[in-house]
């Protein structure tokens, strides 16, 4: 499935802001705080969405929409916004402690005292 089509591209479209709507506000994975994060979760859940197919498979050929399987498409879209936030968050995590704990800060902040 690495054509898609108009109706095809629709489908994943709204089965990647269920999911990201569903991963921000539901289970609260969200590095990146509001609607910056909720973009940002919508465009990684659609590529999830479209590998989803591919990588799982054809799951219940009777539940699926103009071509895509519902059901991978759903985890693929899920497992990829929570990888994708997991290292996001030890990113700027690892990007807080380097600045906090960098020697220009520490001069700043001791000439400030």
């Amino acid at each position: 499935m690495t054509e898609i089509g108009f109706l095809s591209f629709l489908v994943l479209l709204v089965i990647s802001i269920v999911v990201a709507l569903l991963m921000q506000y539901v289970a609260r994975i969200e590095p990146i705080k509001g609607i910056r994060g909720l973009i940002n979760n919508i465009c990684v859940g659609f590529i999830g969405a479209w590998l989803g197919h591919p990588i799982f498979g054809h799951w219940f050929k009777p539940v699926r929409i103009w071509d895509v399987y519902i059901i991978p498409a759903l985890l693929g879209a899920a497992l990829l916004i929570y990888i994708f936030s997991t290292i996001m968050e030890f990113v700027l995590k690892a990007l807080t402690e380097i600045k906090t704990t960098s020697p220009e800060v520490k001069e700043a902040s001791a000439e400030g005292e």
